[in-house]
């Protein structure tokens, strides 16, 4: 990543607002002739925007300070647009004590000796409060499995592509694994090395390792239930209801209820009557895998949802049939 001050450089002449995306870029840099550039904007982070020409592009988070411009970028796809978002939360976390995130990442102390493992605790201890819970809970389960024991002792100068394709190939043999596990780890260690360069932890003249390692082909695991099949699920979930007691009827309602919404079981099991607008057919998620985000209901989950007795002082919707006062386990 580079900052740079004043006006910049020369604006291009084409400058649209998009969703930006790492399919969004590399679809408009094929398509780019050559010697020709565009400018986008993201709609949804303010500041953050990208520069797509045929031989690459670039992301960059444009801020003011000490009333000059100022602008970081990030060569992409070395930093994927998910990282670059992380880094401009970060940068938004400094300008809000007063710093200036160029100058502070310079003012940083440089430990290039650290290993893996000793960056990785570094990662969880600086950019773990900005990640949502559950997702830093998975970057934790995937690194203390997967990367710790075979690569966590190397220094982060010493790891290259060789040893990070050579890491991802065994995940893949080690019980079956899945594509998509392989490529969960390969991003989770892309995202370190792209940390690591920001934070002058790994040298930034040097390709990211994981950035330089394919993806693995990822087979779908699912396969979406006919109308018939839900209706049939839907009749004999109400009658298992129906069959039990009251106190032991939240496991069967909140499947059917997941199958209404499409929602994560962990959210489903943490709704709370206070997050429901049922009104409005909304409600209010702070602790999602993804973060605070409003959820709109379709009409048959606000029906199921309206016709669950709600008992005083009971704050769950789908509460532990065990232990009444708390939310229904995943488990």
């Amino acid at each position: 990543m580079e900052g740079e001050a004043g006006a910049g450089p020369r604006e291009a002449k084409v400058r649209r607002t998009v969703t930006i995306s790492d399919s969004f870029l590399e679809r408009k840099r094929l398509a780019m002739e050559p010697g020709s550039r565009e400018e986008f904007w993201d709609r949804a982070m303010q500041g953050f925007g990208a520069r797509v020409g045929r031989r690459g592009a670039s992301l960059f988070y444009r801020y003011w300070f000490a009333g000059g411009r100022r602008r970081l970028t990030w060569r992409w796809p070395e930093t994927p647009v998910a990282t670059a978002r992380e880094e401009v939360k970060s940068a938004r976390q400094l300008l809000d004590r007063g710093l200036d995130p160029e100058a502070a990442a310079e003012a940083e102390e440089k430990s290039p000796e650290l290993t893996l493992s000793e960056f990785f605790a570094l990662y969880v201890e600086k950019h773990g409060p900005l990640k949502a819970p559950r997702s830093l809970e998975t970057d934790q389960q995937n690194f203390r499995k997967h990367l710790a024991p075979e690569l966590g002792a190397i220094p982060l100068g010493d790891i290259t592509l060789e040893h990070v394709e050579r890491r991802l190939l065994a995940i893949k043999q080690e019980g079956k694994k899945s594509g998509a596990t392989c490529n969960r780890v390969r991003a989770l260690l892309q995202t370190l090395f792209a940390k690591a360069q920001r934070w002058g932890h790994f040298p930034s003249d040097r390709a990211n390792p994981a950035s330089l390692a394919p993806k693995f082909r990822e087979s779908p695991r699912e396969r979406l239930l006919s109308q018939d099949e839900l209706a049939a699920v839907g009749k004999a979930l109400k009658g298992l209801e129906a069959a039990a007691a009251p106190e032991s009827r939240a496991p069967f309602r909140v499947v059917r209820f997941l199958l209404l919404s499409g929602w994560r079981l962990s959210e489903a099991c943490g709704l709370r009557w206070r997050d429901l607008d049922l009104g409005r057919g909304t409600a209010t998620l702070e602790n999602t895998k993804t973060g605070w985000r409003v959820a709109v209901l379709g009409a048959a989950a606000v029906r199921l949802l309206k016709a669950i007795p709600r008992e005083s002082g009971q704050e769950y919707v789908f509460p532990s049939p065990k232990n009444p006062g708390q939310a229904l386990d995943r488990g």
